[in-house]
């Protein structure tokens, strides 16, 4: 970061958020301004992580009943509330 020596620099404040997902990440500026003044000292684009999936409540798939000679079974898969992928199965 480059301080211009006229200027007395404050804490750095987040602007522009663009909260991240489970599918992008997201992103602020970081933007440090003169705290006499209040002219803008300096501005720096930062990333956010992508965040975990939501889990959704678990669903049932691929159901085959039971017979008299065979036992039954299904898939328990739980799908992100937000983007719809698979978490588990």
């Amino acid at each position: 970061m480059t301080v211009n020596a006229d200027h007395t620099p404050a804490d750095a404040v987040r602007e522009n958020e663009v909260a991240a997902t489970c599918t992008t990440v997201g992103s602020y500026d970081e933007v440090v301004y003169c705290s006499v003044c209040k002219a803008e000292i300096s501005r720096t684009q930062k990333t956010i992580e992508k965040i975990a999936h939501t889990p959704a409540a678990a669903v049932e798939e691929n159901r085959v009943e039971a017979t008299c000679t065979a036992a039954g079974s299904y898939d328990e898969v739980v799908y992100c509330s937000v983007c719809k992928a698979e978490i588990s199965r």
